[in-house]
């Protein structure tokens, strides 16, 4: 997780799945996706880093899977995370530096979500233009 993006600290948090995840449809859709890989919300590793202060409108979201690889866990957390493939919900590959990410957009939506995978995790950034967002993918440890 990045620590420090454009110069704005970033507070950083941790938890499992069992202690964050909820009833909203999101948090179901990743828990069944867990429990196809014959794994618990406990397994599930979650970071995030944000701008405590709100100064930096970016949150990035580390997800991490005991016993399974970021390339098996990636497509579990674009599909049920963030329903990369409801209507209207458009994907595509693109280079930010030297790092391969995928760019999920939502109709109208002006934000910026990004899906990356970095050391084992998959990791999700959001922000509220393309610069915070490719300054926290350069800032990735």
């Amino acid at each position: 997780m990045p620590r420090t993006v454009s110069g704005t600290s970033l507070l950083v948090q941790s938890a499992t799945g069992d202690q964050v995840l909820g009833a909203d449809a999101a948090s179901k859709a990743l828990t069944s996706a867990i429990n196809s890989f014959g794994k618990k919300p406990i397994d599930l590793e979650i970071a995030q880093a944000a701008d405590a202060t709100g100064t930096l409108a970016l949150s990035v979201l580390g997800f991490r899977l005991k016993g399974v690889t970021s390339a098996k866990l990636q497509p579990v957390v674009l599909q049920s995370w963030l329903f990369a493939s409801a209507t209207g919900v458009t994907t595509k590959e693109k280079k930010v530096g030297s790092v391969s990410v995928t760019v999920v957009s939502y109709g109208g939506d002006t934000s910026v979500t990004y899906v990356t995978i970095r050391k084992g995790a998959v990791l999700v950034i959001q922000a509220t233009d393309a610069a915070v967002a490719d300054a926290a993918v350069a800032a990735l440890p």
